[in-house]
């Protein structure tokens, strides 16, 4: 049998759904954390992120933090996963960024490459505050579906 094939449980079916969840919140994520960055414009991507981020975190991972928790929101009203199969995704989304980043980093900034692109990866999307915000959504979204 493979991956992709009905079992009689339907457990196949819910293994697809959540691989497609994971690359659409990993897309979602990365616009999240490219919007995030944006407007700092030459700064942030050309090699000095981490002075962008001395005076101006709080510009850089506010807007960060509020539109993942609305993508954690969206998915969780859209989906109604349980919790533990969204934060499964939410989490392998976050992981799926890095993938993506050691994959294409080179194409967004030649210093990036397979063996830094983790720093960077952890510098754009905060460490855990990106996949804590898609799992507060996430929560909240739960916590009103019960209301």
């Amino acid at each position: 049998m493979t991956f992709v094939q009905q079992r009689a449980d339907g457990s196949g079916h819910r293994a697809v759904h959540a691989m497609r969840s994971i690359a659409v919140l990993t897309l979602l994520f990365g616009v999240v954390v490219a919007t995030s960055w944006l407007p700092f414009g030459r700064r942030a991507f050309g090699g000095a992120p981490e002075a962008v981020l001395a005076s101006a975190w709080p510009l850089v991972y506010g807007p960060l933090v509020l539109l993942t928790a609305g993508i954690g929101f969206g998915y969780a009203q859209r989906r109604r996963p349980t919790w533990r199969r969204a934060a499964g995704v939410v989490i392998g989304a976050w992981l799926g960024e890095l993938v993506v980043l050691s994959l294409a980093g080179g194409l967004l900034a030649n210093e990036i490459g397979p063996l830094n692109a983790w720093f960077y990866w952890l510098l754009a999307t905060g460490g855990p505050l990106q996949p804590a915000a898609g799992l507060l959504g996430v929560l909240v979204a739960l916590g009103t579906r019960r209301a």
